[in-house]
């Protein structure tokens, strides 16, 4: 479905213009605080912050003290991730993030982002739809960051690497390209890199929006790339020398490229000997292309060579 309008480009061209438009949202707070000397303005998503560091680590501090300079406030307050920043795409970002902005009245060009972000995820769990009895049974969850750190524990070493784009100019959701350098094909690297920057959507939610968006036929009714929920799946397919695409907020992960074979294989087949695997791996095509073309051949059998075929079969009951 289209929307019914369109955002228009470029209307965010200063931090006035910023925070007008967020004012605008009931849960966009506005807080000033005000000494003998100065006057400290506090803003923030009160939905996506951690309310009780913000009071306690943040709110307290402030109003104990006196300050000069946006420097004084930010030696005082404990959070290393703090930066003072005038870059309005990079303050946007973060207040949409979980930042809270600081603004000082002697300084009306800079202001300064402490991140008290408060994100709601669940434990992780086991696998539930890739079930198997033999190996590891955690799966991916909706962080990025979580999913991130169980590919790097299953696969400790630097040549582990990780590119982050993001895509969808309302959702600007975060798409990570994890990759082994040294066993990974350069040209196939280079074309997901190109295929995902170019993507070109208001919102990406999950790791299937991806698929079709970089996918060679769209349209095709077959798949083409594989979904996982499992960490050591993932795993093994980056040291063949595969590439895997994470998107924030999706619990599985796209592994590419993709042969026929990959949709008859399960991740109990990297726990057993290579031949054992490889014979099931085969039963498990030919039960396929049994299933497929029986019905079929019985079908045309039965139309048009019925007398290949005993008649005590058909007055069996």
């Amino acid at each position: 479905m289209k929307p019914y309008g369109k955002i228009p480009d470029n209307s965010i061209k200063s931090l006035q213009d910023l925070m007008q438009l967020l004012k605008k949202s009931k849960d966009f707070i506005t807080l000033e605080i005000t000494s003998d000397n100065s006057s400290i303005v506090i803003s923030y998503f009160r939905t996506l912050i951690d309310v009780n560091i913000f009071h306690e680590e943040v709110l307290t501090y402030i109003k104990e003290k006196s300050f000069n300079s946006l420097q004084d406030i930010r030696s005082v307050l404990p959070f290393e991730n703090s930066k003072i920043t005038n870059q309005i795409e990079d303050i946007q970002d973060s207040i949409l993030n979980g930042y809270i902005l600081i603004q000082f009245d002697t300084d009306k060009l800079n202001c300064l982002l402490v991140n008290v972000s408060k994100k709601e995820k669940r434990d992780i769990t086991k696998a539930e739809i890739e079930y198997n009895i033999v190996g590891p049974q955690i799966a991916f969850v909706e962080d990025l960051d979580v999913n991130l750190n169980l590919v790097r524990r299953k696969l400790p070493t630097p040549y582990l690497q990780m590119k982050e784009l993001k895509v969808g100019s309302l959702s600007n959701t975060t798409v990570a390209i994890v990759f082994i350098e040294g066993i990974v094909n350069d040209q196939n690297l280079q074309e997901i890199i190109k295929r995902v920057s170019q993507i070109k959507t208001d919102h990406v939610l999950d790791s299937t929006y991806l698929m079709q968006l970089i996918a060679d036929n769209p349209n095709s009714i077959f798949p083409q790339f594989l979904n996982t929920e499992r960490p050591d799946r993932v795993a093994a397919v980056l040291a063949e020398g595969k590439i895997a695409l994470f998107v924030d907020g999706s619990p599985y992960a796209i592994t590419l490229p993709t042969t026929l074979i990959d949709f008859f294989s399960t991740t109990e087949d990297y726990t057993m000997p290579w031949i054992i695997a490889s014979f099931f791996r085969l039963l498990r095509l030919f039960a396929f292309i049994f299933s497929v073309l029986t019905t079929p051949l019985y079908v045309s059998i039965l139309t048009y060579h019925i007398t290949s075929l005993s008649q005590k079969n058909f007055l069996k009951r």
